[in-house]
């Protein structure tokens, strides 16, 4: 899998190119770590998320996301976990 340009959110791996793609702080300001889906008012959109709830929300569709449509969301389950460990918003 080609690793995407520049920045990543920290939570679910969502390149962020456009200004819209970044969540925001609690001043307003946008998150330099966090994508819009995730991060909105200085708080996680959903706090209660744990890591394998992302890995099972991403899976269904990392094959597509990924340019391998017949990667199956159980197939791609590791792959994603993998990525997701690396994150700030899940490292031990």
């Amino acid at each position: 899998m080609q690793m995407p340009e520049g920045a990543i959110c920290q939570s679910c791996f969502m390149p962020m190119g456009k200004p819209e793609d970044f969540g925001t702080e609690a001043n307003g300001s946008a998150s330099k770590e966090y994508c819009t889906h995730c991060y909105q008012k200085g708080q996680f959109t959903n706090p209660e998320m744990s890591m394998e709830d992302m890995v099972a929300y991403l899976a269904p569709n990392w094959g597509e996301w990924t340019q391998r449509p017949d990667l199956t969301a159980e197939q791609a389950k590791p792959e994603v976990r993998g990525i997701l460990s690396n994150l700030k918003r899940w490292k031990a």
